[in-house]
């Protein structure tokens, strides 16, 4: 992993040390990636092109899913690969719900909304604001870190 990126998980851990607000965030943090992955794969791009049967093929999702990986890769094969398989595990998500003929978008919407109501809940009891409200990169941080904290236990290098 770059120095860089270690310092920017050290800054994002400054406001994340309560065992309640950790626990919280491991689980709204990823929930909260994959359901903006579902938010710009309900948008409808493929049908605004005329291509509405390639709609799996033709979204937002996979723009973010290159964005979000290549940050990672860039830093780090091991969490690059780390966020290619949370991406990987909301593109299954979204096709299940659409083969279930469940909307996506809402669905992608209550978990988003759920996730964030969660995080704030936790930052609440840290009694620190999020870590994005300093810097918005943090938003792409927040998965990331995640992932290595999980690779700690695990102890797979990162």
């Amino acid at each position: 992993m770059t120095s860089k990126l270690q310092q920017q998980f050290e800054r994002y851990s400054e406001s994340h040390q309560h065992p309640y607000n950790l626990a919280i965030h491991a689980l709204a943090v990823p929930l909260i990636y994959i359901s903006v992955l579902g938010l710009l794969w309900a948008l409808p791009l493929a049908q605004a092109l005329g291509q509405s049967h390639l709609h799996h093929v033709i979204n937002l999702s996979w723009l973010a899913i290159v964005i979000s990986s290549g940050f990672y890769l860039r830093h780090s094969l091991s969490l690059g690969l780390g966020m290619l398989a949370l991406s990987t595990a909301a593109i299954v998500l979204c096709l299940c719900l659409q083969q279930q003929n469940i909307s996506v978008a809402l669905a992608s919407l209550a978990i988003f909304s759920l996730a964030w109501l969660a995080q704030f809940i936790g930052h609440g009891i840290e009694g620190k604001k999020p870590s994005f409200f300093e810097d918005i990169t943090f938003l792409l941080i927040g998965p990331g870190w995640v992932i290595a904290k999980l690779y700690r236990r695990l102890h797979i290098p990162y």
